[in-house]
């Protein structure tokens, strides 16, 4: 809302302050009083172009400057977010604009200079003048279907609200059907990998017991370094008619190949016969 006008050497206005209602207000006179002028002003501070002519008779420059309270305005401040313009949300806005003798012109938003682009922008969001020549947001077609949903607004507010309502449930429905279709593609292709899997197993044609055996090769194997080397060592002991240090090697590596078991229960059997004859066993001979 406009709160105040300044005019400082403007056309016939050497000094001139106005003040705003927040009602209506009316200017009223005879012709050539300057209300024109005052609508003038206001068009400058709007972004209108600028002309060295009205600037009053002996002066070098005019000073326009404009009042707004802007608090209820959220889209003007999302504009200043825009265009990196703080203002805070307690203050005024206010929008000047100075203007020279060689026609230039300085712009400026709360104190900072902007360019016309700039204040012009602002000017749409901030007063509307209606005339065969003024700033007139009806010729806007953007606005068109915010002028239109405005007069409609009472009949279209249930038609809108049912129509959220209606989307909202068809997306929730769409995502369900997309879900529960994922979880179907899904389940054919873990039948699909289940009944791959169980062809493999038939025709694996696996015994009951493989598994422990194929353990048992692959513990027996992955050992068979030490395995040999063991029985070299035994080969070699047994040269030496040593029983008792071939015994120890044959319980080392046993657990590494089942068929050694028998030879040691034997070799078990020999030992106590021998103990038993008090036979010295490093001293037997291989008979």
């Amino acid at each position: 809302m406009l709160l105040t006008l300044n005019i400082s050497n403007f056309a016939v206005f050497e000094k001139q302050t106005i003040e705003f209602d927040s009602d209506f207000n009316v200017f009223t006179g005879e012709t050539g009083s300057g209300k024109s002028i005052l609508i003038e002003a206001l068009s400058l501070i709007l972004g209108e172009r600028a002309s060295k002519d009205l600037i009053r008779k002996g002066k070098k420059s005019a000073l326009l400057e404009a009042i707004f309270d802007v608090s209820d305005n959220s889209d003007f401040y999302s504009f200043l977010q825009n265009n990196n313009i703080e203002m805070n949300a307690e203050d005024y806005l206010i929008i000047s604009r100075e203007i020279y003798e060689n026609g230039k012109s300085i712009s400026k938003i709360n104190g900072r200079t902007v360019p016309l682009s700039i204040i012009k922008e602002a000017g749409s969001y901030l007063i509307d003048i209606y005339g065969q020549f003024g700033h007139e947001s009806l010729f806007k077609k953007e606005n068109h279907i915010i002028l239109l949903d405005s007069l409609i607004q009472k009949d279209l507010a249930p038609i809108l609200e049912t129509y959220y309502n209606l989307y909202t449930e068809y997306n929730r429905i769409i995502k369900e059907i997309e879900n529960l279709q994922g979880k179907l593609n899904n389940k054919d292709l873990k039948i699909e990998q289940l009944k791959f899997e169980i062809n493999e197993i038939d025709e694996a044609d696996l015994n009951e017991f493989e598994e422990e055996e194929l353990l048992k090769q692959i513990k027996k194997l992955s050992n068979i370094q030490e395995i040999q080397n063991s029985l070299f060592e035994i080969k070699n002991i047994l040269s030496n008619n040593s029983l008792n240090s071939v015994y120890n090697l044959l319980n080392k590596i046993k657990g590494y190949d089942d068929s050694l078991a028998d030879f040691i229960s034997k070799l078990d059997i020999l030992l106590e016969e021998l103990q038993y004859f008090n036979y010295d066993l490093n001293d037997y001979s291989e008979r």
